[in-house]
């Protein structure tokens, strides 16, 4: 932030002077010989993927690799793409890759899978490939997707709709925005997976769940309200499904994007769901794409996070003879001895638990 100076008498006007901000740009760190194994690849290494516990600098990991390439290895600014699972985490990325570089940038390559997504279907729209939506796309926040939801509910209460007929246990919680977040919740995966309503009531009647029958008469007439396939308006979960969609039926679409793209970083690839993997496998699979992964740390499982497909990566993300290099981090920089002893020990009983995995 620029600092201000005032001159003159104290009976004067002051006079303002902007002051050059000092420190705006934050040294390399030193990296441990683990990390620079992986930030000292050269362009055309194909797919990464690093393994490491909290406090082990995956983040930085990846920083370090964007800002070696683009100021050393020639890599256009314009063609990295850097995904993280929450907006929170893109802005760390943002601001401590913005602080690394020695030149300003049009725009961040920092972003959130949805924000990506997003960015897809609009260049598309753009570009006119996608004649059966009216409107321009737009992201429908949670608050939007409540508001249907519950007055959806609303009419049913009043004897307007399908009169679903939801179990009567649940009579109490109807009203409820606890409530509408588990529909909300359980609409998102029915989206990720592309499951249709009569198939999510087939699923309620097999597995005796009559909440989910029930539901799958709401989430009918949340599509038709919605109507995201045609209106424009995709709410967090379909935007991504949409952009896969895209990319696979649109094969000119997707060699323009692989194309564009000369360097994917991907942070917290075990807090992804199915859809992020499909999209990831379609853009990046053969390519320069680094993927950092923790799978033992997962907080987004209740917005369908899937850590078991973490694995998966060493297939979709490899070329034609392109195999994906593994590299594990193991040096602890944010954790004292004692709690980097105290997690290991946790994770060795999770993935005891889960039968056992590498790294």
């Amino acid at each position: 932030m620029s600092t201000l100076h005032t001159q003159g008498a104290a009976h004067a006007l002051p006079r303002l002077t902007l002051v050059a901000p000092t420190g705006s740009q934050l040294p390399a760190p030193a990296p441990s010989p683990d990390q620079q194994a992986v930030i000292g690849l050269a362009p055309g290494s194909g797919p990464v993927l690093i393994w490491g516990a909290p406090g082990t600098g995956k983040s930085t990991v990846l920083v370090e690799a964007a800002v070696k390439r683009m100021e050393h290895d020639g890599v256009d600014p314009a063609g990295a793409l850097l995904l993280a699972p929450s907006r929170l985490a893109a802005a760390r990325l943002r601001n401590a890759f913005s602080a690394r570089l020695t030149r300003s940038l049009s725009t961040s390559p920092a972003r959130t899978w949805s924000s990506y997504a997003f960015d897809l279907l609009r260049r598309a729209k753009v570009e006119g490939r996608m004649p059966y939506v009216d409107g321009p796309p737009r992201l429908m926040s949670g608050p939007e997707q409540d508001l249907i939801i519950k007055d959806l509910l609303a009419g049913h209460r009043m004897g307007l709709g399908r009169l679903p007929g939801w179990p009567p246990d649940l009579a109490g919680a109807l009203d409820t925005r606890g409530f509408r977040q588990e529909v909300r919740q359980l609409f998102d995966r029915v989206i990720e997976y592309d499951v249709a309503p009569d198939q999510l009531a087939e699923l309620g009647r097999e597995n005796a769940r009559p909440d989910w029958v029930a539901a799958a008469s709401l989430y009918q007439e949340y599509r038709d309200v919605v109507d995201w396939g045609k209106s424009g308006s995709f709410d967090p979960a379909g935007i991504i499904t949409a952009a896969a969609t895209l990319l696979r039926n649109d094969a000119e679409f997707l060699e323009a994007e692989r194309a564009r793209l000369q360097l994917v970083l991907v942070d917290d690839i075990q807090e992804a769901n199915r859809s992020v993997h499909e999209l990831l496998a379609l853009v990046g699979g053969g390519k320069d794409i680094l993927v950092t992964a923790s799978p033992d740390t997962v907080v987004q499982g209740f917005r369908g996070a899937r850590p078991d497909l973490v694995g998966t990566l060493r297939e979709s993300l490899a070329g034609d003879g392109v195999p994906v290099a593994e590299f594990t981090l193991s040096t602890s920089h944010r954790l004292t001895p004692e709690l980097a002893k105290a997690w290991t020990g946790v994770v060795d009983r999770i993935s005891q638990s889960r039968g056992g995995h590498r790294a």
